[in-house]
């Protein structure tokens, strides 16, 4: 004879049992919905506005880095082409440029 049905311990075996699948089934569920959930932010570019903003930090917080005093940048601006008068600049006006940098004895790069 069984008295199995009368054990209370029975029904605490049940509902254990009960509570553990639903934790197994949770911890498969929350996992894929979380990569779902992120894979679809990035989807839609929601990541990119932080990568940048981080990308900044990092060009903030790295080491100023010195100026090289061999190279010269020549820039025009608007003045510059009023007194010339038009822009693309003639091939005299380049010749004249190129003849006053030279003038400074600058290394040549081949």
């Amino acid at each position: 004879m069984s008295f199995n049905h009368l054990n209370p311990l029975r029904r605490l075996n049940k509902s254990l049992i009960r509570a553990v699948e639903k934790v197994q089934s949770s911890i498969f569920t929350a996992p894929i919905l979380i990569v779902t959930l992120v894979i679809l932010v990035q989807v839609f570019g929601a990541f990119q506005l932080l990568e940048l903003r981080f990308l900044d930090k990092l060009f903030e917080f790295r080491n100023a880095e010195s100026l090289d005093p061999k190279i010269v940048i020549i820039t025009f601006d608007d003045d510059d082409i009023a007194k010339i008068g038009k822009c693309p600049f003639s091939d005299a006006v380049v010749a004249n440029l190129v003849t006053t940098v030279k003038s400074g004895n600058p290394r040549e790069w081949v």
